[in-house]
């Protein structure tokens, strides 16, 4: 299982994921993801992803809608073999050796 936050990517996208790769395997999990412009203390927006609390390989809660450098913090838990896993992300870059 996997959970990261990438900011500032190609054509503004800002996002945490709670993941399984390479197996896809379907877990009850949940993501959020807290955008800050950078230089600011007020958060934008806080985005929890549409599928919060169902089984799924996949769980992202993101957006494209800043066009200024933004920090994002994320906040993923998930289900898997009976235990409950939490995990806190914070990016200002786009992670890509992540993927």
């Amino acid at each position: 299982m996997k959970a990261i936050s990438r900011a500032n990517c190609a054509f503004f996208v800002n996002e945490s994921i709670t993941y399984d790769r390479p197996f896809f395997r379907k877990m009850q999990g949940s993501a959020a993801s807290t955008h800050h412009a950078q230089g600011e203390l007020k958060p934008r927006h806080t985005l929890g992803a549409p599928n919060n609390g169902t089984f799924s390989w996949r769980f992202r809660a993101g957006d494209q809608s800043h066009n200024e450098r933004i920090t994002v913090k994320g906040y993923h838990t998930w289900i898997f073999q009976n235990v409950v896993y939490t995990r806190n992300t914070y990016a200002t870059n786009c992670n890509l050796t992540e993927w």
